[in-house]
């Protein structure tokens, strides 16, 4: 079996590639600040003719990430667009429009359900859990929500992942993300429909801007996911 090669640099990578799927955090930057070096290598190669797409699980829509990445300082020369876990997850969401949706997260998030039409509803009368986070992500983690987890699966409530992450760095800490607790959820038996990676629909919505971006159909072996 041939050993995975070490690359010191992604130099050797770029005249094999026409387009870049970039993972935003603990890629492009740790939460806090910036990888200088992986934003001048973005930077290079959208100079050299590349497209550069971010495709994050972060549960917010577009907008608001890259408004985060402004405010880190990421230059926004380093990239041509975004595509998030939330943005996809709308899709999923919506078929819970004008029915009791339990929002299992941060209030930073709330911004997912603008337009849906869902009603948002306390744990115990939801129709679907809208997963995008633990409450407080500093001090929680997926055992304090255990209780409340296995009463909604025993009643067979769907949950949507919008961030399939199980844990992320946040400025040299690791948390817990919402992939935590829908893998604890499916342990006791819950129903989980993701849309972030890994799973295929960010994918598509991502080969579908590249298509955009490039004016033709690019293929899938000058793709590379980072």
């Amino acid at each position: 079996m041939n050993a995975i090669p070490v690359l010191e640099s992604i130099a050797p990578l770029v005249p094999t590639t026409d387009v870049w799927f970039l993972d935003i955090w603990g890629v492009l930057h740790n939460g806090v600040r910036p990888f200088a070096g992986c934003v001048e290598a973005c930077r290079a190669f959208r100079q050299q003719g590349g497209k550069v797409i971010l495709v994050s699980n972060s549960p917010r829509p577009r907008d608001g990430v890259i408004r985060q990445l402004e405010q880190i300082g990421v230059d926004p020369e380093a990239y041509d667009d975004a595509i998030t876990s939330g943005d996809v997850s709308r899709r999923l969401i919506a078929n819970y429009a004008g029915q009791p949706v339990w929002h299992l997260g941060p209030e930073r998030d709330l911004a997912i359900y603008n337009g849906l039409g869902v009603t948002l509803a306390a744990a115990d009368v939801c129709n679907a859990i809208v997963c995008t986070g633990l409450f407080d992500d500093e001090r929680e983690t997926p055992d304090d929500y255990a209780a409340q987890l296995s009463s909604l699966s025993a009643r067979g409530v769907q949950m949507v992942c919008v961030n399939p992450d199980l844990k992320v760095e946040r400025g040299g800490r690791i948390i817990y993300c919402a992939g935590a607790l829908a893998e604890a959820y499916e342990r006791m038996g819950g129903p989980v429909a993701y849309a972030g990676k890994p799973y295929a629909p960010i994918y598509d919505a991502a080969f579908a801007r590249a298509n955009e971006l490039a004016g033709q159909d690019v293929p899938r072996g000058r793709v590379l996911a980072i």
